[in-house]
């Protein structure tokens, strides 16, 4: 969208900000555009709108965060500073973690991961170069979802439901610095008994199921309607976007920054220990060949020395 089309969608907004109409404009643009609303903050009275516009922001809400913080000790300032993702929030979290309850550490922990890096190597937790995907044919994109896969796949141990690829991504035409010989592979299945996680090792020999049982050959279900493909462009959201997700409008993601449900520490490796980098989110919803088979949002994430993927799953019932 072109810089003047936002412009002036803030300025109908702040001439008429009781039209709901215009506040469900202004909601996209604080997601999108975070910086165009940063001059105006000091104008908005929406809680949801106050963290949409956090990423990037100026060194002085990090100051004012802080200060609160140290004042009332309220968690809820700590999960604000994970929102900017800038240095001077990463910064803060980090010094503020050497001081705060224990109770609140495995929180903290999470957010600062979610600020890029891990809080015990400092090494990146992220990829930073951004991409959001849409569904299309196969022959669209070098990126396939669904159809066979060309190895034995992970299933339930208790029903031996096999579980769909979800997406294989093609690192030769992705700007994220992998430097394994496999492309990430990401794998689900919907049964009664549904995974935590599903971890898999990509190795000379083929796909090597992590704590979770293999298929005797390949297989697909129908979680992806069809032989597909996710078409990435790149995505301009340098700090990534703040809130809380919700599942089933198709936010595709590749690389980047995780919009969680709950917020969540990121996965270990369970060959190496280390913490996985954050990879994918694939969003549940509609695609233009029918609706994703599965429930809630899929992330998924990488660990490159191993060659270790593994997909997680968020949905409502976490709430519950």
């Amino acid at each position: 969208m072109p810089n003047y089309v936002v412009d002036r969608l803030i300025d109908e907004y702040f001439q008429d900000t009781e039209s709901s109409d215009l506040y469900n404009i202004i909601f996209e643009v604080a997601q999108y555009f975070p910086e165009k609303l940063h001059p105006f903050a000091s104008q908005i009275d929406d809680e949801y709108l106050q963290e949409l516009i956090l990423p990037g922001g100026p060194d002085s809400w990090v100051d004012d965060l802080v200060n609160k913080y140290r004042q009332d000790e309220d968690p809820q300032h700590l999960k604000a500073l994970s929102w900017f993702r800038t240095d001077k929030a990463l910064d803060a979290l980090i010094t503020l973690s050497k001081a705060i309850p224990e109770e609140d550490l495995e929180a903290v922990y999470a957010y600062i991961e979610n600020s890029g890096v891990f809080p015990d190597s400092r090494l990146a937790s992220v990829y930073f170069q951004n991409y959001r995907g849409y569904v299309v044919a196969r022959n669209e994109s070098p990126h396939h979802m669904g159809g066979s896969f060309p190895h034995p796949v992970p299933k339930c141990p208790i029903t031996d439901t096999p579980a769909n690829r979800i997406l294989t991504l093609d690192k030769s035409n992705l700007n994220l610095d992998i430097e394994s010989q496999y492309n990430p592979s990401f794998f689900w299945y919907e049964s009664g008994y549904p995974p935590n996680c599903i971890y898999v090792q990509f190795t000379e020999n083929g796909v090597k199921g992590l704590m979770t049982p293999m298929t005797d050959g390949e297989v697909g279900t129908d979680l992806i309607p069809g032989k597909l493909a996710l078409k990435l462009e790149e995505y301009p959201l340098k700090y990534g976007r703040a809130g809380t997700a919700t599942s089933g409008f198709s936010n595709h993601q590749v690389g980047g920054y995780p919009v969680w449900m709950r917020f969540q520490r990121f996965k270990r490796c369970p060959v190496c220990g280390q913490g996985m980098k954050f990879l994918v989110t694939i969003d549940s919803g509609m695609t233009p060949f029918g609706k994703l088979g599965f429930n809630g949002i899929l992330y998924g994430f990488w660990c490159d020395p191993c060659a270790v993927s593994c997909t997680y799953q968020q949905n409502d019932d976490d709430f519950e």
